[in-house]
């Protein structure tokens, strides 16, 4: 095996190692839809750590934590076991209350600066129901729920358009698929960033067909022109 060959098989062997370990812990996604504005753009690119990274590093999942959720809702117009961006405001043991224009936790309203849309419960289809904001006319009237063991709230930023646990409940901790540990500068709806994100997302099958192609293409050739010669 000539060096420049030990050299290409090094290079890629360690390239390969790093991508396939880096996806096993990580996950590059993009947002669909305005439900975290203004924190996230539509089509926003995120890094993302997967469950099992926020389990071994013993990260945890922490209030106002930005969330990836497989959604599990029967009563939302999203496909089955679709990942959905939001933001964790209940861990289990805590109430959550939510009032015409208020979140509280443990009877205790939350400072929310990340919320720039201010919400108002009146006009929400409260679980999923047309017009069921309409008990929120009271001032007075407000709806609490307790978290039980594995059960989270999550909510949207964007609090008049978001889907979240005002409309489908509480999540389970097994709908937790990872949390949002870095946003990046890249946007889907950017027609070169979204090239490059097709290039990312595939960069390691690409090393991989190298890697495979720097191990097996002598030999593969050296088959082929033995194939060639005339007999």
């Amino acid at each position: 095996m000539s060096r420049r060959r030990k050299i290409w098989l090094w290079v890629t062997s360690l390239l390969v190692a790093f991508l396939l370990g880096f996806n096993v812990f990580f996950q590059i996604d993009h947002t669909e839809g305005d439900s975290m504005a203004p924190t996230l753009r539509d089509g926003q690119w995120l890094l993302v750590a997967r469950n099992r990274t926020v389990a071994l590093t013993g990260a945890g999942y922490h209030y106002g934590d930005i969330v990836i959720v497989v959604n599990q809702a029967t009563n939302l117009d999203e496909n089955a076991h679709r990942l959905l961006v939001k933001r964790l405001i209940g861990k289990p043991g805590d109430l959550i209350s939510v009032s015409r224009y208020h979140v509280f936790r443990n009877l205790k309203q939350l400072k929310e600066p990340y919320v720039y849309y201010p919400m108002d419960n009146r006009k929400y289809d409260y679980d999923g129901e047309p017009g069921a904001g309409l008990l929120f006319q009271s001032t007075h009237y407000m709806r609490s729920t307790a978290l039980h063991k594995g059960q989270y709230f999550i909510l949207g930023d964007n609090r008049p358009i978001s889907a979240d646990s005002r409309w489908f409940g509480p999540i389970n901790q097994d709908q937790l698929h990872g949390k949002v540990v870095a946003q990046l500068a890249m946007n889907d709806h950017v027609a070169w960033q979204k090239a490059l994100g097709v290039v990312i997302r595939f960069l390691p099958l690409g090393v991989i067909a190298l890697w495979l192609l720097g191990l097996y293409g002598p030999s593969l050739a050296r088959w082929w022109r033995r194939r060639k010669r005339p007999q």
